[in-house]
């Protein structure tokens, strides 16, 4: 996809956070032992700006199983990406 739009990518790093009931997890409580929210934080070395850069990520994260699995299964699902530059 970064081919088609002739950006080049370099690392990319991830920070994910997710929301449940640790009553139900750890304790055995009776209740809901899905996450309530995921908010995913993510960096990528790129060329790309702007519009393009926004289509990357739109492309990527309607690429993304892991994506479409939190979006799916109706929590609370949020993210955000930094553009970063590419190392000389």
């Amino acid at each position: 996809m970064a081919k088609d739009l002739g950006v080049r990518l370099g690392e990319f790093s991830f920070n994910a956070r997710g929301d449940l009931d640790p009553a139900v997890f750890v304790g055995g409580a009776e209740g809901n032992a899905n996450f309530e929210a995921v908010t995913v934080e993510a960096s990528v070395e790129t060329d790309a700006e702007g519009e393009t850069f926004d289509r990357l990520v739109s492309e990527l994260e309607r690429r993304c199983p892991v994506t479409q699995l939190f979006r799916r299964s109706g929590i609370d699902y949020s993210s955000t990406w930094k553009p970063l530059p590419l190392p000389v």
